[in-house]
């Protein structure tokens, strides 16, 4: 279907007034929504720092190994709460939207050089009070999420986004894909029938309580799996006090520094001024050509 399609637009619109509404430390913030000639846009905040997926893939090829426990925890737990947020957000009058974000990945979870970690692109999100619905019998999200319920095309929830979010933490600590491979069918039936993995036969190093909610959010069946994302970010929260109080503070703003090279973070602050120096629709469009991975900056809907 053509991203000029009126339903298709419509969709993308109800999309920017629901993520508007959140409001989060761990989530990609939407600022404002807009529309050019080529269509209509989103403007969001701008991360400076790498993805999730940048952060594996750079671990893989210097250091030849995955992210330290207490890292990946202080990843995860940021993850959780910003999902947490999404989950419980609710209308100006109250009402209890039921955002889901259905494309958890590590293309879509973002560092900053700070340390804080985002939630990015709720472009496929599902809520309620949508004008448009999503049709049925179409899967969105990268195949290698998505959970058994959603390749069912069964009812779901917001714990698609807690099993997607066991196979990040898996990959994180792994530093290796879960659900890999280019037939979709095989990836699909390994999602729906493959027992859960042992994470900690890949990393014995990990807290035992770690690798059971790793496995708990990786139950085929939604109601085995953690009841919310709060009650994710708290066992988290729990499991870092204790891997802290053993091996002392490792701060993960530093720990981000050292994977970021400066030369890309100085290439990345010359394409952002010379978008910002642009004129307003301009600086829109070059900043959707040359925006770097992993750091958020506008979206439209070229490619929906």
């Amino acid at each position: 279907r053509s991203a000029g399609d009126p339903e298709i637009k419509q969709m993308f619109l109800d999309e920017a007034r629901i993520a508007g509404l959140l409001r989060h430390p761990n989530v990609v913030s939407v600022l404002d929504v807009g529309e050019d000639a080529t269509g209509p846009f989103l403007i969001m905040d701008y991360v400076e720092g790498v993805s999730l997926a940048q952060l594996i893939r750079g671990r893989q090829i210097s250091a030849g190994e995955p992210v330290p426990a207490q890292i990946g925890l202080r990843i995860l737990v940021q993850a959780a709460r910003g999902l947490a947020a999404a989950h419980e957000l609710t209308s100006p009058s109250g009402a209890h939207l039921e955002l889901v974000h259905r494309d958890v990945s590590p293309q879509n979870i973002l560092l900053d050089l700070g340390g804080t970690v985002r939630i990015a692109d709720f472009g496929i999100a599902r809520a309620a009070g949508r004008s448009t619905e999503t049709e049925r019998g179409v899967l969105k999200g990268k195949l290698g999420y998505l959970a058994p319920e959603t390749l069912q095309f069964a009812d779901s929830d917001h714990r698609v986004d807690l099993f997607a979010l066991g196979i990040v933490a898996f990959e994180l600590f792994t530093g290796r894909r879960l659900y890999k491979g280019v037939d979709v069918k095989e990836i699909a039936n390994r999602i729906l029938h493959e027992p859960p993995p042992d994470l900690g036969m890949h990393r014995p190093d990990l807290p035992d309580g770690l690798v059971e909610l790793v496995f708990r959010l990786l139950a085929k069946e939604p109601e085995l799996r953690p009841a919310t994302a709060r009650e994710v970010a708290a066992t988290l929260d729990h499991l870092l006090v204790d891997v802290v109080s053993d091996e002392g503070p490792t701060p993960l703003d530093e720990f981000v520094m050292q994977e970021v090279a400066l030369d890309d973070i100085e290439a990345r602050r010359a394409q952002l001024a010379a978008a910002m120096s642009a004129p307003p629709a301009a600086a829109v469009h070059h900043m959707l050509m040359s925006s770097p991975a992993g750091c958020a900056a506008a979206s439209s809907d070229r490619g929906v």
